[in-house]
């Protein structure tokens, strides 16, 4: 059951937990024990495993962060999934990936902010869509 309060991770979160970054492999076991929901877009699992190569061992990391109790996988499962997708898109323009623009959906209907740690890829979309808001994985160290 994912928690009131959550975050959608971007591919490049889901890139550094598979290159074991344990920073950020720490942040999201706290976050999980804190109660707090992770939303595992499936895109953002395909991104990541297209800049790692999809080896087993790394995707095994990846897999782990979608089996946290706080974890839910966000597919693109229904007819509607895939046009909203579409529509998202359009609307954001300058986000290049398919992953990224899952993610951006998710943020605005869930109502939570993704989590990254590229903030500056996400500016623009920023401005682009009304409702997204960007958390990056530096701004919760301070």
């Amino acid at each position: 059951m994912l928690a009131d309060r959550a975050f959608i991770l971007d591919a490049g979160v889901l890139m550094e937990v598979a290159r074991g970054d344990a920073g950020v492999i720490h942040l999201l076991q706290g976050m999980d024990a804190a109660g707090i929901g992770l939303v595992v877009p499936a895109l953002a699992v395909t991104g990541a495993a297209l800049d790692i190569g999809a080896r087993d061992e790394q995707m095994a990391l990846i897999r782990g962060v979608a089996r946290l109790e706080s974890a839910a996988l966000a597919g693109v499962v229904t007819f509607d999934d895939a046009t909203d997708l579409a529509h998202g898109r359009r609307a954001a323009r300058s986000l290049e990936e398919l992953w990224d623009v899952q993610a951006a959906l998710q943020a605005v209907m869930r109502g939570c902010p993704v989590l990254t740690t590229d903030h500056a890829r996400w500016k623009e979309a920023s401005r682009e869509v009304r409702g997204l808001n960007v958390v990056e994985i530096a701004e919760l160290d301070t």
